[in-house]
């Protein structure tokens, strides 16, 4: 599956695991993308404040690990019931 993605980055990565954004701001430079081009997805309130963190917007999936209300108190930019409306939430902000 290492082929699909242009670039992974774990808890084995990072000096600071999320919460931090340190794997998000690994990931754009990685990638060559800045932050104001880039959405961090994640289905916790972990992964809200890591992306937050980095200066990327955010989309929370309330059907992941995460607490439904906790995701939506963590003020995601969006939060989508799965992930099948997840490219028109991408092409929303």
């Amino acid at each position: 599956i290492e082929e699909r993605f242009s670039t992974i980055v774990g808890v084995d990565t990072v000096r600071r695991p999320k919460p931090d954004p340190e794997g998000a701001r690994v990931a754009l430079a990685r990638l060559g993308v800045g932050a104001l081009h880039a959405v961090f997805v994640g289905d916790t309130i972990m992964d809200v404040i890591a992306g937050r963190g980095a200066g990327m917007r955010t989309i929370a999936v309330a059907h992941g690990h995460g607490d439904p209300g906790a995701l939506k108190a963590a003020e995601p930019d969006i939060i989508i019931p799965d992930l099948a409306p997840l490219p028109k939430a991408v092409r929303s902000l």
